[in-house]
């Protein structure tokens, strides 16, 4: 497949990310595909919106099938392959065995006869930590840290708050893709970025609440999956899908009930799944969690 983004991978040097990306629904417009669409698309494609079954699904994991997903698609022009490095799992046996692979990745990267050269990077992020100029980004297996400017960080924290809640539940992960390039000292910097929030087994969800509810469904042994926004064209797009009853009985998430316009759509939801004929589960948040057991 090949992809257009809507954050172009070289531009004029001085030229911005574009503000266009910072949709928190991701989508594929008319200029071109968001970083959290393309996210999205490369954890549906891998597999990574269905819940594990078994052992949790681990870094080492999402690698082996998000980096066969990236070698089959072109990136705006590019051939198959390029433009994006997954952070592969650190081998303790062999600490120095994916530097060449980098150092190819951030070759050619920055300011060079008045154009901007940028790539993506992808990973599970370790930590964020304040700079003077921003934040500083580390991410889980990768040495090398990476900047982001005080506009950038808080264009990315608007634009997705529930990710930044500073009350994450245990277990659960932010995965970023970045659109980076290198600046006049040589550090990796961020021009524009999608951060997703995870939990159970890298199982992608919208809040919080979502990443509780996603860990009972798989502690309950559960088959699910996660319906992704930036190709849900349904009306009823629930939270989450059980795969394991027949028909397939929708999940829901009721996190902002208070609301009056989340409330009426909420209604309406519930009237279409009655309509429809489909299972519904619901939880709000403020009760406890329903039975959640195969029956």
């Amino acid at each position: 497949m090949s992809v257009r983004l809507t954050v172009p991978l070289q531009a004029r040097a001085g030229e911005g990310g574009g503000g266009t990306d910072w949709s928190v629904t991701g989508g594929a417009g008319h200029d071109g595909m968001s970083l959290l669409g393309f996210l999205q698309y490369l954890w549906e494609r891998a597999g990574l919106t269905v819940a594990p079954q078994g052992e949790r699904r681990r870094w080492a994991d999402c690698h082996r099938v998000l980096q066969d997903v990236v070698s089959r698609v072109a990136i705006s022009g590019g051939a198959a392959g390029e433009g994006c490095y997954v952070v592969p799992p650190f081998d303790v046996s062999a600490p120095d065995r994916h530097r060449a692979a980098f150092a190819r990745f951030i070759d050619g990267l920055g300011d060079r006869e008045g154009m901007s050269r940028r790539r993506l990077l992808l990973g599970a992020v370790r930590s964020w930590s304040d700079t003077p100029y921003g934040q500083r980004l580390d991410l889980r297996h990768h040495p090398v840290p990476v900047f982001v400017s005080h506009a950038v960080g808080a264009r990315l924290r608007r634009g997705a708050p529930s990710v930044f809640a500073r009350a994450r539940p245990t277990g659960s992960e932010q995965v970023v893709v970045a659109a980076v390039t290198r600046s006049d000292a040589g550090n990796l910097s961020v021009v524009a970025a999608a951060v997703m929030l995870t939990g159970c087994g890298f199982v992608p969800a919208d809040s919080s609440h979502e990443v509780v509810m996603a860990d009972a469904l798989y502690g309950a042994g559960r088959e699910f999956y996660k319906p992704l926004r930036y190709d849900g064209s349904e009306d009823t797009l629930p939270d989450f899908v059980l795969t394991d009853t027949d028909p397939p009985t929708a999940v829901e998430v009721w996190g902002m009930g208070e609301q009056e316009q989340y409330a009426l759509r909420r209604d309406r939801k519930r009237q279409l799944y009655r309509l429809r004929r489909t299972p519904l589960i619901e939880w709000d948040p403020g009760d406890r969690l329903p039975d959640l057991t195969r029956r």
